[in-house]
Order: C-alpha cells, then sequence, then structure tokens
C-alpha cells in the first residue's frame, strides 16, 4: 500500500510540474500581469487602405483579457475579447465598415492567432499567415487577403510622474 502511495505522489507532482510549464508559455504579445495594462499602436492594413489607432489591453479578474481599438479620435474601431486560454477572440463590438460577416471571420481567426503566438511561431508560415518582428514592432502577415497587422508597444513617460 505505501508503494502505490509514493507511485500516485510521484506521478501526481510529475503531472503538476508539466501542468506549470504549459502554463508559463511565452507569449509575443499579452497582458504581463492581471491588474497590468498594456497598450500598443496597431494598424491594420490592405492594399487599398488601412484602420489605426490604439489598442488597450486590460486582464480582468476572470484572465480574460478585453481589448479595445481606438483611433486618434477616440472612436473606437474594434472591441473584443480574449480566453484566458489565448484560443478564443471573441469580436464584442466592430465599426460599420468592417462589420460584414467575412470579414469579422478574417479578423477573428487572424487576432486568435496572433494574441495565441508564442516566440516558436516567429518566422513560421501557418495556413497563409506569419509573423515577424522588427525592430520594437510585430507584424502578421495574412498572404491569403494581403492584410498586415502592425503592433508596436506604446512606451509610457515616466517623467511625466514627477512634474
Amino acid at each position: 500500500m505505501k508503494i502505490f502511495q509514493i507511485r500516485y505522489f510521484l506521478l501526481s507532482s510529475l503531472l503538476l510540474f508539466c501542468v506549470s510549464l504549459q502554463a508559463q508559455k511565452h507569449y509575443i504579445l499579452g497582458c504581463t500581469d492581471s491588474i497590468g495594462r498594456q497598450e500598443y499602436k496597431m494598424s491594420i492594413g490592405v492594399k487599398d487602405a488601412d484602420v489605426s489607432g490604439i489598442l488597450i489591453m486590460k486582464c480582468d479578474s476572470t484572465g480574460v483579457i478585453k481589448c479595445a481599438l481606438m483611433n486618434e479620435f477616440g472612436i473606437s474601431a474594434l472591441n473584443f475579447c480574449i480566453s484566458e486560454d489565448r484560443r478564443k477572440v471573441e469580436l464584442v463590438n466592430v465599426i460599420s465598415f468592417l462589420d460584414k460577416w467575412y470579414i469579422r471571420k478574417v479578423l477573428k481567426s487572424d487576432l486568435e492567432y496572433l494574441f495565441s503566438a508564442t516566440e516558436d511561431d516567429l518566422e513560421k508560415e501557418n495556413h497563409n499567415r506569419v509573423i515577424k518582428r522588427a525592430d520594437d514592432s510585430v507584424i502578421l502577415e495574412n498572404k491569403k487577403y494581403n492584410i498586415t497587422y502592425t503592433l508596436e508597444q506604446l512606451k509610457g513617460n515616466d517623467n511625466e510622474a514627477d512634474q
């Protein structure tokens, strides 16, 4: 009976260790902690037009990441939520000219791929999509639809707090 308990303890310890390694993925983009907020300069470009603005990401207490893309005038272009495991994106609110079922479908799948990507996914082509790093930017290219998503993390000004 004692040998069974030791084996059970070792097996459960190994399982917990593997789960903790899996949970510590290093995502390319996202919130650093549960109370943190990340801000990115984001643009979604096609050959004829683009949507650009500031993407604000905030984790809530359940681990869901809530995101809003606002243009320079403060008009919300895109609101979406990223699930805790980062496998699902729910588009909550989309500006009218992007609010078509076929555009929503492409946006949703591209955002799911972008926010679930890890360092291992850089420069690898996956379903006609490639994620690259260029200086301080992360770039996702959807080669099938010729859409480019560019995100550059905004740096905060510490000098403003001192004044």
